[in-house]
């Protein structure tokens, strides 16, 4: 284990792994989906063959005897946001997180889309 952490590192930094980091969950200025709406749109759960659609994320379910199939549409993510201990909230920078060691959080807003079998 030791020899992987050594070799990610020896490619990119701690502060380059924070920044893409974040950078993965930010929206996109020219449009093009994020890292994790990619993910989210990629998933699929109970299904055993590829789907290639673009219709968002899969999610099948077998519930006495019926298949519900829930897809992933529509996603939307906010701004990453850091909350203080007395609640008060502000956008997160990679900067501040990573100098005051905090976690950041974003909201995800997708619309759900399920069909009975």
């Amino acid at each position: 284990m030791k020899e992987i952490v050594e070799s990610y590192f020896k490619q990119r930094s701690l502060v380059n792994h924070q920044l893409a980091s974040y950078n993965d969950c930010i929206p996109l200025s020219d449009g093009s989906l994020s890292r994790m709406e990619r993910i989210v749109r990629s998933i699929r759960i109970g299904e055993d063959e590829p789907v290639e659609d673009d219709e968002g994320g899969m999610i099948k379910l077998d519930v006495l005897d019926k298949e519900i199939i829930v897809r992933l549409k529509n996603i939307r993510l906010g701004k990453p946001t850091v909350r203080e201990a007395n609640g008060a909230e502000h956008p997160a920078t990679p900067m501040e997180t990573r100098i005051r060691k905090l976690t950041y959080f974003l909201t995800s807003i997708s619309g759900l889309q399920d069909r009975q079998r």
